[in-house]
């Protein structure tokens, strides 16, 4: 395990899978759990994740997922991020984007990262997810966790939500 640069560990899961480096310019994104929650977190940012990992005894290091963009590039679209105070959400969807700045409900966070509209060369489907139970979205580019989710946690499918390099 990596420790912190105090030299402590607080979370066993942090590995080297969580301290990966980029490929060019893909860079990996990480997921977070948050039981207490019930919500999931990406971010492409180190800090962010350092912070994490680091500094919160709720939210649990899952992995890295996929791999992004974290400037655009060409046929790339950003990728934006709300937060409700208790959940994040990921478009990148501009019309979506722009109905969402305007809700009382989501607050907008700007750009997270560059992915892409329609599958390229080298890329893999982003799936979002929405569990109306709980409220939550579940983004995975796992088409073998987003079945599982599907058939047995209550998720459906809201598609694709864009694509990104397979980490």
């Amino acid at each position: 395990a990596i420790n912190s640069p105090s030299g402590n560990n607080p979370q066993i899961g942090y590995t080297k899978f969580l301290a990966a480096d980029p490929i060019g310019s893909h860079y990996p994104v990480y997921r977070f759990y948050n039981s207490t929650s019930n919500s999931h977190f990406i971010t492409i940012s180190e800090g962010e994740k350092d912070g994490l990992v680091f500094n919160s005894s709720f939210w649990r290091a899952e992995r890295a997922v996929f791999r992004a963009l974290k400037t655009q590039e060409a046929g790339s679209v950003p990728v934006y991020r709300f937060y409700s105070g208790q959940e994040h959400f990921y478009t990148a969807f501009e019309g979506e984007k722009n109905n969402l700045i305007g809700s009382t409900y989501w607050r907008y966070e700007g750009v997270r990262f560059y992915a892409f509209p329609t599958q390229v060369s080298g890329t893999i489907p982003v799936y979002r997810l929405y569990n109306s139970t709980t409220g939550r979205h579940l983004f995975t580019a796992s088409s073998t966790e987003r079945d599982k989710c599907i058939s047995l946690l209550g998720f459906r499918s809201e598609g694709i939500g864009w694509y990104a390099y397979p980490f």
